[in-house]
């Protein structure tokens, strides 16, 4: 019989003060701060983001990424070796700078057959399309439907000799269109940088395609169409069969296709300011802001501060009270003894208590095992019983319960399914005794016992062995 000794290599003087040491030095370096991003970004699951359109394409074209900086960009291309690669930007929430176009377009160069696109109301993608040398401009404006008076215009669009009929919302013009392929039909147009307005005769451009130095270009002027809210609604179909065939036409049908999406160009929130501001606090996902505050108001740097400035106020007006200063004295000379008696002076040393192991609950019968159970079993019992099994298992078939291949290497003694079921409640019930888990409910360890010691004899005995025979033998 082997013993083992359970014994404490740190004091608890010392793990308190190193608690302390911590805190105090995770409140010097601050709260963290877990951005989230708003607007049409790619990391926004809220109705204004464009998660979802990665999923859907993820699910078409298995290399489609989001990019957070100009670095991610070249590594993806670089380390793909795509065929096609697709560079996409929607709505961003800021300008792209010159800088930034051109190390984009640069890196995107690379690929044997790159295009780009780009969905956007606002003027502050033009600088990506004057990096490509393209003709189109977006004309920042509004185009308002002649018959509902409303932003939201219906489109048709022709991609790959197909015709679509979309609904936009807040949509702009294109001017210096090369090859038309989306319009709106006699739309008011408003000229927001002019301040004027005018009602058009005919086709008004909102998407159009050109080939610029070898780059297929597609430039959409609204990015609505491929927000959460569109892709999620009732309607999503036509919308989707849309998306389908326009990035089919960008990446050639290739479903190698490289698929970027811009990620950088929108707005990092601090969580408490998007708290603070309701337009903002629109633009986010709330599942993801309420993890982020949690991540923050939890910190020590936060809670810390104003608990000690409480705690030390409250204590001063204790101490200075006349009535209740003697019985606060005598309380902390008390609590201060317990901890000297605790931790430092009131140490003594016990015998080391027996642990039996394995091969301690082997050398009892089965017979005898039951026998005690009829008094009382306890979850260390369970944890022996466990210890006892592996140790027979890892010696008659070369793996033990934790291992991914128990089940399959049982299965070949006993039906899968009573393998499957037996490895399942072994593992749950040793989680449950380790503290690890709630599930399942034990009621009495005496009957959890009783059973797997049962059911544990009949596994061994179809293996070749037995809890009674021991682990040597055979």
């Amino acid at each position: 019989m082997r013993k083992e000794a359970k014994t404490a290599l740190v004091p608890s003087s010392i793990m308190i003060a190193l608690v302390v040491i911590g805190l105090l030095a995770l409140v010097s370096k601050g709260p963290p701060i877990v951005y989230i991003y708003s607007g049409p970004s790619p990391l926004n699951n809220g109705a204004l983001g464009t998660s979802q359109l990665v999923v859907l394409l993820r699910s078409l074209y298995p290399l489609t990424y989001a990019a957070l900086s100009v670095d991610d960009v070249k590594k993806l291309v670089e380390l793909n070796h795509a065929k096609h690669c697709v560079y996409v930007l929607i709505s961003p929430s800021e300008p792209v700078s010159m800088g930034s176009a051109k190390a984009i377009i640069s890196a995107i160069r690379r690929c044997p057959k790159a295009a780009v696109l780009i969905a956007d109301e606002s003027t502050f993608s033009n600088s990506v399309l004057e990096v490509l040398g393209a003709q189109a401009r977006i004309d920042g404006s509004i185009l308002i439907d002649p018959s509902t008076k409303l932003p939201y215009p219906h489109a048709l669009f022709r991609i790959s000799g197909k015709v679509f009929e979309l609904k936009l919302d807040i949509a702009s013009s294109l001017s210096h269109c090369v090859n038309m392929v989306g319009w709106v039909n006699n739309p008011l147009v408003l000229m927001l940088s002019k301040r004027s307005a005018y009602v058009a005769h005919g086709r008004v451009c909102v998407a159009e395609s050109e080939d610029v130095n070898g780059i297929r270009l597609i430039v959409i002027g609204d990015g609505s169409i491929f927000l959460n809210q569109v892709l999620e609604s009732s309607n999503s179909s036509a919308y989707i069969e849309f998306i389908e065939a326009l990035f089919g036409y960008l990446c050639g049908n290739d479903s190698r296709c490289l698929i970027i999406i811009d990620g950088m160009h929108y707005r990092k929130l601090n969580p408490l300011e998007a708290l603070k501001n309701p337009k903002l606090f629109r633009e986010v996902d709330p599942l993801t802001l309420i993890p982020a505050l949690i991540a923050y108001v939890i910190h020590p740097a936060v809670w810390l501060p104003p608990a000690l400035k409480f705690a030390n106020n409250y204590l001063g007006e204790l101490f200075t009270n006349p009535y209740l200063a003697p019985i606060a004295v005598a309380a902390l000379t008390l609590i201060s003894l317990a901890i000297v008696r605790r931790y430092i002076g009131g140490q003594r040393d016990y015998r080391l208590a027996e642990q039996y192991e394995v091969g301690a609950v082997i050398e009892q019968s089965i017979n005898e095992l039951l026998a005690r159970g009829a008094k009382s079993f306890t979850k260390d019992d369970f944890r022996n019983l466990y210890r006892m099994v592996n140790e027979a298992l890892e010696m008659f078939v070369g793996i033990d319960l934790r291992d991914p291949r128990c089940v399959d290497v049982l299965s070949k003694y006993v039906d899968r399914r009573k393998a499957e079921n037996y490895v399942k409640k072994m593992n749950a019930y040793l989680s449950k005794a380790e503290g690890r888990s709630l599930l399942p409910i034990v009621i009495s360890w005496t009957r959890v016992v009783r059973k797997m010691l049962i059911e544990s004899e009949s596994m061994l005995n179809a293996v070749g062995t037995s809890l009674e025979r021991g682990v040597g033998a055979r």
